[in-house]
Formats: structure tokens, C-alpha cells, sequence
């Protein structure tokens, strides 16, 4: 069955040889590099309204992409260097999420994730290396607020730290 949205919960399937080109390009090391091949990581993208999260879990670490499509936003690259980066929905579907970040030493960093038949293709390029990493859709996007818990002090947080547990229990059930 073919999908017809990024939204949902994605499984590193395969990725192609220009991985290791494009993980070099961006300044990753060799030992960084090959620990990055060895792990498939699991992407889940969610939205609310105007406003989207992509949640990255990979062996030891989590990244968080949290934005409002079309808003410039500033984000760190996983070398560390702060770049300012948009994401925008192409096509009327939903079926293919595109961001480009500037301000990165190697170059202009560009991602595209569309839905290809039953598959999530990301590609990701970097001045003339294109890499594309193919996902597999495992399960349905959760609620927006199990992906983007709410910030401390804003009336949706928790009022103790019980209820902090409370809710991280929640959200890894």
C-alpha cells in the first residue's frame, strides 16, 4: 500500500553508497562515520497545524527538529555548527517535507524526505554529493505532545516532578 504522507513513525531500511561521501563532506570523522553506518535510525514526523516535529532516535542519541513550516529557524548540525534552516511541505499532499540549511563551513545543506510508493526516501545533499537513505513506514505518528513535550512553566507542563515521571513513563509505553 502506498503512503501518501511523511507523517508517521520511519525505520532506517538501507542507504546508498554515497553516504560515507556525504558523512565526510559535512566534516564527520571516520570513527563517527562508521558508527553512523552501523545504525539504522528511526525518524518519527509529526505535525500540528502549522507546526511540525521530527524526532531522530539513533543507538545513543536523540535529536529533536521542532519548527513552523516556511519560519526560518536556528538549529545546530551534528558537528555543532549553528545553521539557519526553513522546512517546507512541497505538493499538496503532504508526501514530500523539504529543508535547507545555510551557514555551514562544507555548504549549503540540503534534505528532502517524499514518499515513494511504500518506501520514505531521504536524500540528502551537500554541495555535489547526493546521498539517499531509504525508510519503511512502522506505525502511525503519536500525539504531537508525546513527540514535543511541554516547555516548564507553560500551562500544558507538568505541575510536579511526579507528574513529569508520570508522563516520560507514558510516553516509552
Amino acid at each position: 500500500m502506498a503512503e501518501k504522507n511523511v507523517i508517521g513513525k520511519w525505520k532506517l531500511v538501507r542507504s546508498d553508497e554515497n553516504f560515507e561521501n556525504y558523512m565526510t563532506q559535512i566534516g564527520i570523522g571516520k570513527v563517527g562515520r562508521a558508527w553512523r553506518k552501523k545504525y539504522k535510525p528511526t525518524q518519527i514526523i509529526v505535525k500540528l497545524g502549522n507546526k511540525m516535529a521530527i524526532r531522530t532516535t539513533n543507538g545513543l542519541f536523540v535529536n529533536l527538529a521542532e519548527f513552523e513550516l516556511g519560519e526560518e529557524l536556528t538549529e545546530k548540525t551534528v558537528k555543532g555548527e549553528v545553521v539557519k534552516t526553513t522546512y517546507t511541505f512541497e505538493g499538496d499532499d503532504e508526501q514530500t517535507l523539504t529543508s535547507t540549511s545555510n551557514g555551514s563551513k562544507h555548504g549549503i545543506l540540503k534534505t528532502e524526505r517524499v514518499v515513494e510508493g511504500s518506501e520514505m526516501v531521504h536524500t540528502l545533499t551537500i554541495c555535489d554529493i547526493v546521498c539517499k537513505r531509504y525508510y519503511k513506514k512502522v506505525g502511525e505518528a503519536p500525539p504531537f505532545e508525546k513527540v514535543i513535550p511541554p516547555k516548564p512553566g507553560s500551562a500544558d507542563a507538568p505541575a510536579s516532578e511526579h507528574d513529569a515521571k508520570e508522563e516520560k513513563e507514558d510516553q516509552e509505553d
